[in-house]
């Protein structure tokens, strides 16, 4: 039972089991990056979360990715900021369980990365490593995938033209699907409607921490680099931002030299908590 499912929490029932799961990924690529000082990692993670949870919202900046991501919702509740998940002893998942709902907990193989679902991201950014839609399509800093977003959604401006018209097709697909759904009523009107209101949003914004993930063509390993971060199109991480599916993105940001920090008004002013200088990790 997905956390982030909207079924999960009108379900009384608890999860029978735990779940991780990975790609099929070359044995020495899954191996090496999965070789490492967990805890150690984790700190890293529990410091970016931390720090986004201090924050109204984070500042991405450099010469071409420029972001300001809102992580206060309309309603004033703060986004919640996630980690990757390194303990197994636990069905529940503690955090909802807190809240009276039986999730389940989930992880990736291999681990590392600090996630949330924004309230909404405005600005420009430039995916040059990788993006998973039916499978992983490879990305490069000359013919990179440039996304404008704003409170509204994203728009594609460019990019390598398979990948863009993939995209599309797939998102075709993907709301006709929600459309037989909502014809054949296998979902409640309002779930519906808010897959709906979702389709086009940024679901994930997210700062990779693993220090043995190497770049390769898989993006589940890609997505963990440390010294890269990721987006998401489509789907988020909260119970009321689920839609039909969810396209990650990796971005480098050491390549890029991307400077990333919260932002947290105090006293009238603003202060700046930071996650990321030039591309490299200062936490933890």
């Amino acid at each position: 039972q997905l956390p982030w499912a909207p079924q999960t929490k009108i379900d009384s029932r608890a999860p029978r089991c735990r779940i991780a799961f990975t790609d099929t990924l070359p044995l020495d690529i899954y191996i090496s990056s999965c070789k490492i000082d967990w805890l150690k990692m984790k700190k890293k993670n529990d410091a970016l979360v931390r720090l986004a949870n201090k924050s109204d919202k984070i500042i991405v900046d450099s010469e071409k990715t420029k972001l300001e991501i809102q992580l206060i919702r309309k309603n004033r509740v703060h986004v919640t900021p996630m980690n990757s998940d390194v303990d197994v002893r636990w069905r529940l998942d503690p955090h909802y369980i807190k809240k009276g709902i039986k999730a389940g907990t989930y992880a990736n193989i291999p681990g590392g990365e600090m996630f949330l679902s924004p309230e909404w991201m405005k600005g420009t950014f430039y995916g040059d490593v990788v993006i998973s839609v039916d499978k992983s399509y490879v990305l490069n800093s000359k013919n990179p995938l440039v996304i404008k977003c704003d409170e509204k959604g994203y728009k594609i401006l460019s990019g390598p033209k398979d990948v863009v018209k993939k995209i599309n097709e797939k998102k075709k697909e993907a709301m006709k699907i929600l459309l037989e759904q909502e014809k054949n009523k296998s979902l409640p009107k309002e779930i519906i409607s808010m897959k709906k209101k979702n389709f086009n949003h940024i679901g994930e914004f997210a700062i990779n921490t693993n220090p043995k993930a190497e770049l390769c063509n898989y993006l589940i390993v890609n997505e963990k680099i440390a010294g890269m971060i990721h987006i998401a199109l489509g789907s988020g991480f909260e119970d009321d931002r689920a839609t039909v599916y969810h396209y990650d993105i990796v971005i480098n940001a050491k390549e890029q030299k991307l400077d990333i920090y919260g932002v947290k008004k105090e006293k009238g002013k603003e202060k700046k908590l930071w996650m990321m200088r030039k591309g490299r990790l200062i936490v933890g």
